[in-house]
């Protein structure tokens, strides 16, 4: 779950990728926060955001050179790690009932230790919404067969 301070930086960064703007927080996890997004031609799509920062002892940041070295080390190992596992998920778009990555990205944020991962993907439905409309779906053909 991003930060207040995280999800404001976010917003002050658009349009991401060129043309989207954010909506709605649609999903959160352990790992980041899902939005939606929409470009000027009422296109839709999702964004996960995923928060990559440096550990932080007692709330503030090493002062220590070789700290501050390691932390910026550990912030692009951690990102690379985040962007090999897009790339896979991209080598597997043609397969069905997958979610497609379209775009990837990064913001740095050097006065926060901090990464946020940007991947844009498929918006996809609920699946309880989608058990909804296949339910209301059913009741209309089987009230409708009966003359109801």
């Amino acid at each position: 779950m991003l930060s207040e301070k995280e999800d404001k930086l976010l917003h002050s960064r658009q349009p991401i990728f060129d043309q989207w703007y954010l909506g709605d927080v649609i999903g959160e996890g352990s790992s980041g926060t899902v939005y939606e997004m929409i470009d000027n031609q009422k296109n839709r799509c999702a964004l996960k955001v995923i928060p990559v920062t440096v550990e932080k002892e007692n709330g503030t940041i090493p002062l220590n050179r070789q700290d501050c070295f390691n932390g910026k080390r550990y912030l692009e190992e951690m990102t690379d790690e985040i962007f090999t596992e897009v790339k896979v998920m991209q080598t597997l778009e043609r397969t069905t009932r997958i979610v497609q990555y379209k775009e990837y990205g990064v913001i740095k944020v050097e006065d926060f230790s901090m990464n946020l991962i940007l991947i844009r993907m498929d918006l996809l439905q609920p699946l309880n919404k989608v058990l909804r409309m296949r339910d209301s779906e059913f009741s209309q053909k089987r009230n409708g067969s009966h003359g109801h």
